[in-house]
């Protein structure tokens, strides 16, 4: 595909970013260089956000300096679940990501991993937990029109100590687990970049611990994956990187995004970005989105609410009060 509009690459880089160009080029043009996404929001990305939101917030007043008791925790955590989800309504086949199975499945979360006997624990540092772990490292590639380099960022959900050794800790929300479901992570380079970032601060990281959580109909389900990433591994993870990373920017040079033609078009129910690419003329179709402008260093600070809880308690399932 030839755009009629070249406007400039993003200079960092994540893993969705990547993921995006290298699975289709021109559906990477559409996201982040025009900057489009779908009109109706995504329940399953605000659910797993409010439910990381509350993960992050019980653990750091749980383990971090506050030392508040679980239960006060993760009282906290569940109010910052539901700040998080906002006024977001979900359709009816998404009913079971509503904001109050978020929250009830924070509670039975920490049932299923009691943050006392949990196996994996924080990684301490100046006695606070490292959570919400933030990376961003510059690549040896500098942006066409900037001049500076790339940068490689991302934040994953926790560093944590396992038998005394150093993990990646995840956690991923789905609607259902099944016995395949471990299987999606052995090649996920999400993971080994991780683990790669973590090597650039001089953290030794054994591998990836992730888990699973899926919202049924009536209860949640967990299942737990351990990734290891030998070193030859991470290294040809990399390499790769800086090879799409190259790919990206000979495609911008040249004004030409390739098209996949194939399962990107049909993967996760369907590009979004299909009516644009079945039309001679994509720009008619451009109105049919919104402006996202992705930044994977974005992130609003939690605010320890005040006065909220006589409020959100209307909102709060029957057995979960404060």
């Amino acid at each position: 595909m030839r755009p009629e509009i070249n406007p400039s690459l993003p200079r960092v880089i994540d893993s969705t970013i990547r993921g995006d160009y290298t699975s289709c080029h021109t559906k990477g043009y559409w996201s982040f260089q025009r900057k489009l996404g779908p009109k109706e929001p995504s329940t399953d990305l605000i659910a797993g956000g409010a439910f990381a939101r509350g993960l992050e917030v019980t653990r750091k007043l749980f383990y971090g300096s506050a030392k508040l008791p679980f239960r006060e925790a993760l009282e906290q955590g569940m109010l910052a679940a539901i700040e998080a989800y906002g006024g977001h309504q979900p359709p009816e086949h998404k009913s079971k990501k509503s904001v109050e199975n978020v929250v009830l499945a924070l509670a039975d979360y920490f049932q299923h991993y009691n943050p006392e006997t949990d196996p994996v624990q924080p990684y301490m540092a100046q006695g606070e937990p490292c959570v919400e772990f933030t990376f961003s490292i510059p690549l040896p590639i500098n942006h066409p029109d900037t001049g500076e380099p790339f940068v490689y960022a991302g934040r994953f959900d926790m560093l944590g100590m396992r038998n005394g050794q150093l993990v990646v800790v995840d956690e991923k929300t789905t609607s259902q687990l099944g016995p395949t479901w471990s299987n999606k992570w052995t090649m996920r380079g999400q993971f080994t970049g991780y683990i790669w970032a973590c090597q650039q601060y001089g953290y030794s990281v054994l591998g990836a611990v992730v888990r699973g959580i899926s919202f049924l109909t009536k209860s949640f389900g967990h299942a737990e994956a351990i990734q290891l990433r030998a070193q030859w591994q991470i290294d040809a993870w990399y390499d790769q990187l800086l090879k799409d990373v190259e790919r990206m920017v000979r495609a911008y040079r040249e004004g030409w995004y390739d098209q996949d033609f194939n399962d990107a078009c049909a993967e996760y129910g369907g590009c979004p970005f299909q009516d644009l690419c079945t039309s001679q003329n994509p720009e008619n179709w451009v109105s049919k989105f919104t402006t996202r402008d992705w930044d994977p260093l974005a992130k609003v600070p939690y605010q320890q609410p005040e006065q909220q809880i006589e409020v959100l308690q209307n909102t709060l399932p029957d057995g979960v009060s404060f």
